[in-house]
């Protein structure tokens, strides 16, 4: 921690020492602190998927879900087929009881990997919630 605070002092601007002082801060489980660096990360960058990606994933920790999916759409913007963005905008999307759009985003993240079983059982739950799915019938 302590060489990525001395690399930002020296260079205020190095995305790279503020993606690592957030995997530092992230084992420390500092929410707050690697927001903080996360946007950093996408202010000096904005077109920094992984930045944006992982900013997501500490707001969803947070459970600020409605501010997950807002970053998660910066990433898709950028990387429309990122699989990862797709799958955690729907599970963010779902901590929201937005049920329909956590679907399609499950959808969007089975059209680039069919095989991702996580995807296929949250979407399957889900339809269960909504009632649009006989209990215990495979999707």
């Amino acid at each position: 921690m302590k060489f990525c605070d001395q690399a930002l002092k020296l260079d205020p601007d190095n995305v790279s020492a503020w993606f690592n002082q957030r995997i530092t801060l992230k084992r420390l489980k500092q929410y707050a602190e690697v927001l903080r660096s996360f946007d950093q990360v996408v202010k000096l960058n904005p077109q920094h998927p992984r930045g944006w990606l992982n900013r997501g994933n500490v707001l969803f920790r947070m459970n600020k879900f409605s501010e997950a999916v807002t970053s998660y759409d910066r990433v898709i913007a950028l990387q429309p087929r990122n699989e990862s963005a797709w799958f955690n905008r729907g599970v963010a999307l779902a901590n929201l009881n937005r049920y329909q759009e956590a679907i399609a985003a499950f959808n969007e993240t089975l059209q680039i990997n069919p095989n991702n079983e996580q995807t296929k059982e949250n979407r399957m739950i889900l339809l269960e919630r909504m009632g649009r799915l006989p209990k215990g019938k495979p999707v």
